[in-house]
């Protein structure tokens, strides 16, 4: 089971292969079970990969939910650098630490994708995604700076959501 899922393994999906909650205590106690999140897991002897990451992150805000954002265009190869924190969009809303996360009305099907092993928001929809947050960094504040108004001697610096 965890070896198709890059080590990960939602506590669903052990409770439906037979696994007792004893078990699964037993197994997290023992390190055998590595807590991601909340009912998410990573066989202990599996190193962690991105992939393992983000899958991870997917599975705690719940079915249907998506990586998004800068994660969904690491994922891609759409983006250089280090992989960036798990971004993920989800029907309901969900708040779990370490991942930023989106809610969303409505996810169609051709915005939504496996890639890797990983439920993925469509290159189409992550490009979508980039363009949303250009937006809210560069453009909106580069507009509250425009020469009609200009930022004070002192003020202080504004923040991205979520910095």
């Amino acid at each position: 089971m965890a070896a198709r899922s890059h080590g990960v393994v939602a506590r669903v999906e052990l409770l439906r292969a037979g696994i007792t909650p004893a078990q699964i205590r037993s197994r997290l106690a023992s390190g055998g079970l590595l807590r991601e999140y909340e009912g998410v897991y990573r066989v202990g002897h599996r190193a962690p990969s991105v992939e393992a990451a983000y899958l991870a992150a997917v599975l705690a805000c719940g079915p249907g939910a998506l990586l998004s954002g800068p994660a969904a265009a690491y994922l891609w190869g759409l983006l250089p650098g280090g992989a960036p924190g798990p971004e993920v969009t989800a029907r309901t809303e969900r708040r779990v630490a370490g991942i930023r996360t989106r809610r969303t009305r409505e996810i169609q099907s051709v915005e939504a994708a496996v890639w890797r092993g990983v439920p993925v928001t469509s290159v189409a929809r992550t490009l979508v995604d980039l363009t949303r947050l250009w937006w809210e960094l560069v453009v909106r504040k580069e507009h509250l700076r425009t020469p009609a108004s200009p930022v004070p001697a002192g003020a202080p610096k504004t923040r991205a959501h979520g910095e």
